[in-house]
């Protein structure tokens, strides 16, 4: 085989990472995912060794991610989703991609609490919100939007990574066989693998603490001070509504601030607490389905990563070629049976694990005042009734109409 040949199916086995601004394309840092070993550099997380002081760490929420195309999202029949990707897929999809970033931003060391929620929160200093654009297994794009309480907005990107397309250099003669795919390329599938895509969500994390740096200690707190009076507001319009006034930018700032030894400061402290740590109770509900959804989802990723490379070989190859490919012997045939076998086994876990998301969480007990609620429903449905009970519970308490 010449040279050029084995260069250019190397270039086929890298991946090309490029992140684009709502306006124009940029590219991102080399090696924005570990789907394929020998892939470039990968991209550091900026680490702090000691976590920042107090007034310069912000909570972080990260709703579930949404899918871009709601039919898509319904039939998993979109040409940007893949024919062969359902809607099961998608739905567990938009679940998982958040507990990566999430869990990628806590091991930065660089925030406060970071939580995955079943949607967006106005309690939260900063919300990333995801949207999936295009995911095949293969190929990933998603738009991250972060905002914090203000309305300033810190991120609006959209980061992807694929499998390099291009066969320039071919030629239509050039002579392909088995030895020139392998899938041994492709991320072995274990517990200690790296997740598939990972250096992406390095690079939000990185792209979010670059922008937290150019602000002061006084602005980071005044985003603190206005995540906490929305959330007062989010309790009870119209008891709060005069707190906040927006700008000549359309962000929110203080218009006047309860005094310190308000009863009605108090009440919202403690209302704000107990929300904090019920969300924190649906994060560590995440955070389950997280070890769920990993080992399945890495085999995702090493069959998407096999299936991709074999479809390239037989765009290459032609009819010719795949004659010659299947002329292999035990060990084409070897080879094919393991990739149809995780095939397989792909299709049985993920289907199990689709099928555990349309059962209803265990009943949440919480006590308020010395009474008992329960909650009930999916994560989505306890939290919608959480927030209802908590304004009402701040309502009677404090005599709002």
């Amino acid at each position: 085989m010449s040279s050029g040949l084995r260069w250019c199916l190397c270039g086929l086995l890298c991946l090309c990472v490029a992140a684009c601004s709502s306006s124009s394309r940029e590219r991102l840092p080399r090696g924005a995912t570990d789907h394929i070993k020998d892939a470039a550099p990968a991209v550091a997380l900026e680490q702090a060794e000691e976590r920042p002081e107090l007034e310069r760490l912000i909570n972080i929420g990260i709703p579930v991610f949404t899918i871009a195309n709601e039919r898509a999202k319904r039939e998993g029949t979109e040409s940007e989703f893949g024919a062969w990707v359902g809607k099961e897929i998608l739905e567990i999809e938009r679940q998982y991609l958040p507990l990566i970033l999430r869990n990628t931003l806590v091991a930065s060391n660089q925030w406060g609490a970071v939580r995955v929620l079943p949607q967006a929160d106005v309690s939260t200093d900063l919300q990333i919100m995801g949207t999936v654009l295009h995911s095949d297994g293969a190929v990933l794009s998603f738009r991250v939007v972060a905002r914090d309480s203000t309305g300033r907005e810190w991120l609006n990107k959209i980061y992807s990574a694929r499998y390099a397309s291009s066969q320039e250099g071919i030629a239509e003669d050039d002579k392909l066989s088995l030895s020139d795919f392998d899938t041994d390329l492709c991320l072995k599938v274990d517990k200690t693998s790296a997740e598939p895509y990972e250096n992406l969500y390095k690079q939000v994390a990185n792209d979010l603490l670059v922008v937290r740096e150019t602000l002061t200690d006084q602005e980071l707190q005044n985003i603190q001070r206005i995540a906490n009076i929305r959330h007062a507001q989010d309790l009870a319009p119209m008891t709060f509504d005069d707190l906040l006034e927006k700008d000549q930018q359309g962000r929110y700032v203080v218009k006047r601030l309860l005094a310190h030894n308000d009863p009605m400061q108090a009440r919202v402290d403690s209302m704000r607490l107990r929300h904090q740590f019920f969300i924190d109770t649906v994060d560590v509900h995440y955070q389950g389905l997280h070890k769920k959804m990993g080992p399945i989802y890495k085999l995702w990723a090493r069959y998407s990563c096999e299936r991709d490379l074999e479809l390239q070989l037989r765009r290459m190859s032609g009819e010719d070629g795949m004659k010659r490919i299947s002329a292999g012997g035990f060990e084409a045939i070897s080879n094919s049976y393991r990739r149809y076998n995780i095939n397989k086994i792909f299709e049985q876990e993920w289907n199990s694990l689709a099928k555990s998301f349309t059962i209803e969480l265990n009943p949440v007990i919480v006590e308020l005042n010395d009474k008992v609620y329960t909650l009930k429903g999916s994560a989505e449905q306890q939290y919608e009734q959480w927030r209802a009970l908590l304004s009402e519970f701040y309502k009677l308490e404090n005599a709002v109409p």
